[in-house]
């Protein structure tokens, strides 16, 4: 969030930009909606776990897959990198977002329309390159949903002491 000030109201967390516009904070799956309650803009995030050495400290390693593990409320999508040594970077968020499949309420057939909501797992396996004696996955997303990062699996091949 690009803010200029921070302050709470009640137990809300409210913060100004540097436009002189006042927003609430950590409310809602979209960014930019209106007091009516309207409109509204995808949220993008941009993350990157800690270096870890794996257990293995001063071997060189090599990540094969890779895979985020994320509790979502619709389908995300996102883009994700291995890095590194302690390189800190970011892949880009992706432009579009994956439609939620599901039927809508009071039209779909009970006990055929497929439903989507509250708390889901999605995770995929991702292929990683090049190597290191430390790596971090870096993710870029956008999504209309609530996104919680719960862990990250890792395939990888350990060498010898560099």
């Amino acid at each position: 969030m690009d803010a200029a000030c921070w302050n709470t109201f009640g137990e809300s967390p409210f913060f100004g930009d540097y436009n002189g516009r006042v927003m609430i904070a950590w409310e809602g799956n979209l960014d930019n909606v209106k007091l009516d309650g309207t409109g509204g803009d995808s949220i993008t995030a941009e993350c990157q776990q800690a270096y870890s050495y794996f257990k293995a400290l001063g071997s060189q390693k090599q990540v094969g897959l890779y895979r985020p593990n994320f509790i979502v409320s619709a389908p995300i999508s996102y883009n994700s990198y291995i890095y590194y040594d302690f390189e800190v970077a970011i892949p880009l968020a992706p432009d579009g977002i994956p439609s939620a499949g599901g039927s809508i309420w009071n039209t779909a057939i009970w006990n055929n329309g497929s439903w989507y909501g509250g708390a889901n797992p999605q995770r995929g396996w991702n292929m990683a390159q090049g190597m290191g004696v430390a790596a971090s996955v870096a993710i870029g997303l956008r999504a209309n949903a609530d996104v919680l990062w719960v862990s990250t699996d890792y395939s990888l091949q350990v060498g010898g002491i560099l």
